[in-house]
C-alpha cells in the first residue's frame, strides 16, 4: 500500500508541502504514543508496556485513506498528497519506534537476573 501511495502521488506537490506532511506525521505518531502510554499507565501496566501499547496505536490506516482519497478524486490535490505522505511517514516512524521498543524489551528480558541468581 505504501508503494501504491507513492506511485499515485505528485512529487512536485509533495516537495511543496513536505514540512506540512512531516509535521502531520510527527504529531500523528507522538500524540497517540503519549495518550496511549498514559491510558495504559492508568490501567497499571509498566512503563515499557504502556509505551509499546501507545506505539501500537500510532500506526495509520493508509489503505482506508488511499481508498477514500482516490474515490473522491482528492489524491492529486495538495491536501491529498500531503495526507498520503504524512501517512507513509507516520507508518515508518511507528515501525521504527516499535522495533526499538521491542529490542529494548528483549534486552531487558534477557539481561535481568533470574530468580535463582537473586537467592
Amino acid at each position: 500500500m505504501i508503494g501504491e501511495g507513492g506511485l499515485n502521488s505528485d512529487f512536485e506537490v509533495l516537495k511543496k508541502f513536505a514540512k506540512f506532511s512531516v509535521a502531520i506525521a510527527v504529531f500523528g505518531t507522538v500524540l497517540p504514543i503519549i495518550f496511549g502510554a498514559v491510558f495504559f499507565s492508568i490501567l497499571k501496566y509498566g512503563v515499557l508496556a504502556a509505551v509499546i501499547g501507545g506505539t501500537a496505536l500510532s500506526s495509520s490506516s493508509m489503505g482506508t485513506s488511499l481508498r477514500l482519497l482516490n474515490d473522491n478524486k482528492a489524491l492529486q490535490t495538495p491536501m491529498g498528497a500531503s495526507l498520503v505522505a504524512a501517512s507513509m511517514l507516520d507508518d515508518i516512524i511507528s515501525l521504527i519506534a516499535m522495533s526499538v521498543l521491542l529490542a529494548i524489551g528483549n534486552c531487558l528480558l534477557y539481561t535481568s537476573p533470574s530468580p535463582r541468581d537473586l537467592s
